[in-house]
This record gives structure tokens, C-alpha cells and sequence, in this order.
């Protein structure tokens, strides 16, 4: 059927982007009328309002009105001049392509000289040879016509000029990525297509002012000039000598080079390639985790118990159960003492280094788990977003610097979701990403116990919400059972051997069966708000409305996959709020989850149903810096360990207060430009340069106030290694790894009885409450060798001599 009379096909289209040029359409137009006759065939003219905020919309839609060959399309908001000839020529019907300015400075008569010379080429462009421009922007354009000709080996003498008239198959050349206006000409030729160059006519400027400057266009196209060289070093060149088949073979000439094919990029592609994703917020987890892990001390007592495991597992050659002196632990399963030990046999012997390296490395794990989780979910882009978010997260990179398995069930954590969501994209492998599945929870329980089966409730829940009680076949109980009874078996047998009665009463019942639902304060019910906002921020700010468009997505599989993060995330926070026993660390495995729809939200917020929302929390990253720097510069004693975070100087502190609000200010003005890809650089920045900042900073604070390696070389002096030492009511393992020797622990003064009546010295340590205890009644028998205060507390060292000696 052919097309009605009013809608023929039209043989030339004329594009014309058009912002804020109310005054200029009318003269315009009037002067394309004078024009459009002489084109011969049918012309249509499209105008693409490119969100202007005068009349613009007006004028055109009377032109619309008035003439059938008028048609307009329109922007919501201002997306830039590429996005409008790109929306202008996709529309256009025509086979002959044309483009012009509609600021009158392009005179529409030279359209009908650019058509002339189309005969025997592809495009014909325009050079403005004469400028009527200020002489600043003459001489930014030639410049930079200079530097696209060095950079690009060509020849084009005004590559951004809009007069251009094009053969429709054109089209195809011109990646629809912002900034490509300007390449045209270069691009074209890249694709095979015969140019032309064409002097034509610059007209003054008569109504407003120009949209372009050198300030809001030169580093932008320096970056673009960057692609579009590399398109022209990467493009394909091949000659096909030889085409056999068909209907027969017939001599051919010589085909000339390859003409790239432009197609719609399918999800994920593009720019981040796999690689970058992947790698780049590794390498930027190794350089926030890694740098001066060694130099922190240990104090904290699950800390300590960790490194004397390690140390006690390489002196006694006992791997599978964990010990200290003779004291077997069952509290933990090995695997996180294992690395440790490991990690001390290459570096020879178990150290503050050797000690912290797993931890470190564990969380670079999770961080690439993440980024490839990412990928997996939403692309590449989202990927790479969100492993950066992981690694800029403060909480999580505390936790990267301390020596406890936490980090390292984390991980385990992130890839089996990454290996259970391949399940369910990979139906014909499903039962091998299943096993890889358990495999990954198997060594969750060895570094934990039973918290890293966590990660198989939630996903039995999400698959029965999902597909329904048959959907849990998929999940194959008895292969996990059998995959997760030979990954326990060493240990388990081992730990069964030596009272595997203590291991189910002290961590399957006592830290978990009765320490749910025990509070103490309400204030408990807000716990995770602590940990998975505070010391999630900046990053938290935009975890509520990134949940909330994800479930409201108007895509099915979006909506999918923000219910399983939910549900992930979810799940943790409900158990941590119902246990009595809580901590901090106890929500690491929640941390991805929610990088993960941040890093969602950022590469989708350019979307127009966001923008608003970009909009207003600029005005939350402004206020978070303003809160954050004048809680580093107010003198405001701090208590705990966010002590350790806060500089003890003005002049430590400026540094970190002058990063956070002039990120600030820039993400608060990207966030109001709806600029979203700059806004998160801003902030992903600004994060990183406080982390590493502040990793001299605690370091070298948390040394100060937990000066336990100080004293412990104090006490290395002063008790011989023969002397009786032993820890009164006082945590003692930090001790036995500092001064590398066993410190029993008396709890009793019973037990400490047997050892007074001795002759010989005995050295005590204790606290202030401790000290107290022993000398009263016997003062005259204990004498003060040391002192030092510890995070706060009085720590003494007190030495024991029985009475006649005391009395000589």
C-alpha cells in the first residue's frame, strides 16, 4: 500500500537542532522557504527542540500548523547537539541527509551548493572559512581543527561545521555517543564513505548568544578526539581475494577496505570492557587495603586468638585443631588461621603482617565478586560501579585492615551468589555452578561456621518466592550435602575427635540459638542502621531510592534481581536485629548487596524518570561532606574506635575537611547538571583519597591508643623469660603474641593461692578493678613494676614477693 499524500516519502530531509532560538526561527524559516523549492522532490524539515526554556516549542508548533513539511520532535530536558541530529536523522525519510544550524549563523542557500557537489560522493561538508566569531573562538577552533588533524591524520579544515549533506547509508557511520558532531567528516571517511569539502558562508550572530565556549567544550572534546583515534587505529582492514560458491565463480576485483557496520549495542557493552570492570576496582581495592597493614597493633582479644592459633599451629606442626599451649579452641572452625599460617610460611614467621594479609586479600576478594556479580546482574558498567562503592565503603575497609574472619566469610558470600545467580541464568549448566554454589558455602562455614550457610536460606527463600516449592529441585540438597560434608570432613572429624560437643554448645547454641531475641536497650531494634549507614556513607545515602526504582522498574528482570539483593541484604539486618549478641562485623556479608544497587542506580540515573532524583540528592552529598568535615574539625572527644578516624591536629584534620567539602560542592553542582557519571567520579574520588589519607592517620592513632606493643616491649625488659608471668581478670592472648610466650589466665584468687606460697617472684598482669583485688589485705607483698593506660583503661604490672623476702 502506498503512503498517503500527505505522508509521501519525502527525497530530502533538512535537520535542524534548535535551543533557545525563538527570535532567529521565524527569520529562519522564512529564508528556508525561499531555499526549498530549488531541492526539487518532496522535502521535509525537522526541527528538534532540544529542551528549550523560551518560546521555541511555540514557534515551531504554529510552523507545524502551517506548513505539512515541518515536522518537530522534542526533548524533555536539554540532552546536548549530537543526541539532537542523531533523534533528527533516525526520524528523517528522505535518501538525501542534510544538517544546518538554526541560530542564522548557516546560510540555508548553501545547502543547495553542498547537494550539487554530492554527485560522485557520499557527503559533502562544509568549511566555514570566513569566521564571524569572537577572535577567542576563531582561534580555539583553529587550534583545535590543528589537533584533530595531528591527532586523526586528516586534512578537514572545519570538522564541527553543521552544514552537511549526506547519502542516507551515512547514517550508519555516526556512533550515537555524545560529541560526535564534531568528527563527522573523520568518521565518515573511517567508514569508507567518499567526502567532500566545501567552502560555505558564516553569518554574524544576530538574536542571543552562542551555546558553546572554550571552558564547556575543550576538555570534553579532547576526550572524544581520544576515541575517535582509536577507531581509527583499531579499524579492520582486509582484502577478500578469493569468493567461491554460490551460482559460480566470477572474477572480482580487489575489495577495498572493510566498511565497519554500526549496530545497537546490546546490554553491557561498551565502555567498561570486562577487563576494566573487573580489574580496575581490584587494583583500586589493592591500594586502600594493602599499604601499611603491618604497622597497626593487634589488641582486640578475637584478633589476637587468631594470630597465637597461627603461631601455635606452625610450632606444633597440629593443623587440624586449633590450639594455644595446651588449651584446645573450638570455638572457630580453621580455615582463616590456616591462611594466616600459610601466609607466615612464606613470610617466616607469624607477624602483624602475616596476620592481617588474609583479611586483606579476602576483602579484594569480595570487591572482585562484586564487580563480577555486577556484570553478571546489570553489565559491566554496573559492575565496575559497584565493585568501587564496595571498596570506598569505610566500614568495609576498616574491616579489611583487622585480623577476623568476618571479611573472609564476605567474600566466600559474594561469590556464591555470584555461582548461584549463574545457576539460574545457565539452565544447561545449572548442576556445576550449583556444586560451585556449595562449594563456595563450604568454605564460608570453614572460616565461621554455621553464619556462612546464611547465603543458602536466603537463596532457598528468593527461589521458592520465585518459582514455587518445584523451583527448589534446582538446589539439589543432597549433591550440597555431600559437597558441604567432604569440604568440613578434616576438620570436623578432627574437632569431633577432640569434643565436638564444645564446638555445637559454644557456637551453634550459645552464639546463636540463645542470643536471639535477648535486648537489653530498645535502641537494639536500629542496630544495622550503624553499620550498613554510617559507616556505609557516603554510599548509603542512595541505597533507599536506589531500592525503590529497581522494585518499581517497569522491567520484569530488574525487578527480579532487586528482590534477591533485597532479600540478601534483608535477611542479615532481620538476624542481626533478633540477636542479642551483635556486631558490626556481623553485617559484612549485607555490604555488596547494597553496593550493588548503588552501583545500579549511578549507571542508570541518567534515565529521565531519575533525574529529579539526581537533583535532589546533590543537596544530601552536600550536606553529608558539611556534617563529616565539622566533625573532623570540631575538637569533639570521640569515643571507641571511630576515635582512631578523627585527626588529633588541625593540620591533620584540613586535609581531610577541604577533600570532603570541595567533593561536595563539585558532586552537589554534577548532581544539579544531571551529570551522573561525574558526580560519582566526585564521590568515588573524594572516598578514596580520605581512605588512603586516613590509613596513616588510624594507624598511627590506634597505636597510640592501644599501645599494647609498646608496654608488651617494656615487659620483655623487665620479666626474664623464666619468671612466672600470668594474666589476673585481663585479657592475656595479646600478650602471648607480643611476647611470644603463654600467659595463663586466673580468674580466681583461689587459683592464684598455690602460686603466692612459692618462693620465688611472680609477675601479674592485671587492671585497675584487678589490682585493686589482689593487694587487699596483702599491699606490703606487691609492688608496682609498670603502668600504661589502654584505650582508657589502666593496665598495671605487679610483682609478687612472698612476705620474709619482701621483709629483707
Amino acid at each position: 500500500m502506498s503512503e498517503a499524500p500527505g505522508r509521501a516519502r519525502p527525497s530530502v530531509s533538512i535537520v535542524l537542532p534548535v535551543h533557545n532560538e525563538a527570535d532567529s526561527l521565524p527569520v529562519l524559516w522564512d529564508e528556508l522557504l525561499g531555499v526549498l523549492p530549488r531541492f526539487g522532490g518532496r522535502v521535509e524539515v525537522i526541527f528538534v527542540d532540544d529542551g528549550s526554556t523560551d518560546a521555541s516549542a511555540d514557534v515551531l508548533r504554529g510552523l507545524v500548523k502551517r506548513d505539512p513539511r515541518v515536522r518537530l520532535l522534542r526533548f524533555e530536558r536539554q540532552i546536548g547537539l549530537t543526541a539532537a541530529f542523531i533523534a533528527g536523522l533516525r526520524a528523517a525519510r528522505g535518501e538525501i541527509l542534510a544538517t544546518m544550524d538554526s541560530d542564522l549563523q548557516n546560510d540555508p542557500a548553501d545547502l543547495e551548493v553542498l547537494l550539487r557537489h554530492l554527485d560522485g560522493a557520499d557527503a559533502a561538508v562544509g568549511a566555514r572559512l570566513i569566521r564571524h566569531d569572537s577572535w577567542l573562538k576563531r582561534v580555539s577552533s583553529c587550534v583545535a581543527n590543528a589537533i584533530r588533524n595531528r591527532v586523526t591524520h586528516e586534512d578537514v579544515v572545519d570538522s564541527a561545521c553543521s552544514l552537511r549533506v549526506m547519502r542516507r547509508a551515512c547514517l550508519e557511520a555516526w556512533p550515537p555517543y555524545e560529541g560526535m558532531h564534531r568528527f563527522v567528516p573523520t568518521l565518515l571517511r573511517l567508514a569508507g564513505h567518499r567526502v567532500v569539502v566545501v567552502p560555505v558562508h558564516h553569518r554574524p550572530r544576530r538574536f542571543g548568544r552562542s551555546k558553546f565556549s572554550v571552558r564547556n567544550r575543550a576538555f570534553a572534546a579532547f576526550l572524544d578526539l581520544l576515541a575517535v583515534a582509536w577507531m581509527g587505529r583499531r579499524r579492520l582492514r582486509y582484502q577478500v581475494v578469493e569468493d567461491v560458491g554460490g551460482i559460480g565463480v566470477e572474477p572480482r576485483e580487489h575489495a577495498r577496505d572493510l566498511e565497519p557496520v554500526v549496530t545497537a549495542p546490546r546490554a553491557g557493552s561498551g565502555w567498561p570492557g570486562v577487563a576494566v570492570s573487573l580489574l580496575l576496582p581490584l587494583l583500586l581495592a589493592a591500594a586502600l587495603f594493602l599499604p601499611a597493614i603491618g604497622q597497626r597493633s593487634i589488641y582486640h582479644p578475637d584478633e589476637a586468638r587468631y594470630a597465637v592459633l597461627a603461631k601455635t599451629m606452625l610450632e606444633t606442626g597440629q593443623w587440624l585443631v586449633p590450639q594455644i599451649a595446651d588449651e584446645v579452641h573450638l570455638e572457630k572452625p580453621p580455615l582463616f588461621v590456616w591462611a594466616i599460617a600459610l601466609v607466615s610460611l612464606l613470610t617466616g614467621s607469624v607477624s602483624t603482617f602475616s596476620a592481617t594479609l588474609p583479611a586483606a586479600l579476602s576483602a579484594m576478594a569480595g570487591v572482585l565478586g562484586t564487580a563480577l556479580l555486577g556484570r553478571q546482574l546489570f553489565g559491566t558498567r554496573t559492575g565496575l560501579m559497584a565493585g568501587v562503592v564496595l571498596a570506598t565503603t569505610p566500614g568495609y575497609f576498616w574491616h579489611a585492615r583487622l585480623v577476623l574472619a568476618d571479611i573472609m566469610v564476605a567474600a566466600f558470600i559474594v561469590w556464591s551468589a555470584w555461582a548461584f545467580w549463574r545457576a539460574l541464568d545457565d539452565p544447561v549448566r545449572q548442576r556445576g555452578w550449583i556444586a560451585l554454589f556449595y562449594a563456595f558455602l563450604g568454605f564460608a562455614v570453614s572460616a565461621k561456621g554455621p553464619a556462612g550457610l546464611m547465603p543458602l536460606v536466603t537463596c532457598g527463600a528468593f527461589v521458592l518466592a520465585d518459582q514455587g516449592v518445584r523451583g527448589l529441585r534446582m538446589l539439589r540438597p543432597v549433591m550440597g550435602i555431600a559437597i558441604l560434608a567432604v569440604m568440613w570432613a578434616p576438620w570436623g572429624l578432627a574437632f569431633a575427635a577432640q569434643g565436638g560437643a564444645t564446638f555445637v554448645q559454644r557456637v551453634v547454641i550459645e552464639d546463636y540459638a540463645l542470643h536471639l531475641a535477648r535486648w537489653e536497650r530498645f535502641s537494639e531494634l536500629f542496630f544495622a542502621l550503624g553499620p550498613l549507614g554510617v559507616a556505609a556513607l557516603p554510599w548509603s545515602l542512595f541505597v533507599p531510592i536506589a531500592a525503590l526504582s529497581g522494585l518499581r522498574s517497569a522491567d520484569e528482570p530488574t525487578r527480579r534481581k532487586f528482590r534477591f539483593l533485597g532479600a540478601w541484604a534483608l535477611a542479615y539486618v532481620v538476624v542481626m536485629t533478633l540477636m542479642a549478641h551483635k556486631r558490626d562485623r556481623y553485617l559484612l556479608p549485607a555490604y555488596p548487596a547494597l553496593a550493588l544497587m548503588v552501583g545500579w542506580l549511578w549507571s542508570r540515573w541518567g534515565a529521565t524518570t531519575l533525574t529529579a532524583a539526581l537533583r535532589r540528592h546533590g543537596g544530601l552529598v552536600v550536606a553529608f561532606a558539611a556534617i563529616a568535615a565539622t566533625v573532623i574539625l570540631l575538637p569533639v572527644r570521640q569515643r571507641g574506635e571511630f576515635a582512631v578516624w578523627i585527626p588529633d591536629t588541625l593540620g591533620r584534620a584540613l586535609p581531610v575537611a577541604a577533600v570532603l567539602l570541595v567533593a561536595g560542592a563539585l558532586g552537589y553542582l554534577a548532581c544539579r547538571a544531571v551529570r551522573p557519571r561525574a558526580a560519582f567520579t566526585v564521590l568515588a574520588t573524594a572516598m578514596t583519597l580520605v581512605l588512603a589519607y586516613e590509613t596513616r592517620i588510624f594507624v598511627r592513632q590506634y597505636n597510640m591508643t592501644y599501645d599494647v606493643r609498646g608496654f608488651t616491649e617494656r615487659l620483655a625488659r623487665r620479666v626474664n623469660a623464666t619468671d612466672e608471668l600470668l594474666a589476673f581478670r585481663h585479657g592475656r592472648l595479646v600478650y602471648d603474641f607480643y611476647l611470644g610466650r603463654p600467659i595463663p589466665q586466673i580468674r580466681d584468687t583461689r587459683e592464684l593461692q598455690p602460686l603466692l606460697d612459692t618462693p620465688h617472684p611472680l609477675y601479674v598482669l592485671t587492671d585497675e578493678r584487678g589490682w585493686g583485688i589482689l593487694t587487699t589485705g596483702s599491699a606490703d607483698t606487691w609492688s608496682v613494676v609498670d603502668r600504661t593506660e589502654i584505650a582508657g583503661r589502666a593496665v598495671v604490672l605487679l610483682r609478687h614477693v612472698p612476705a620474709p623476702q619482701a621483709a629483707k
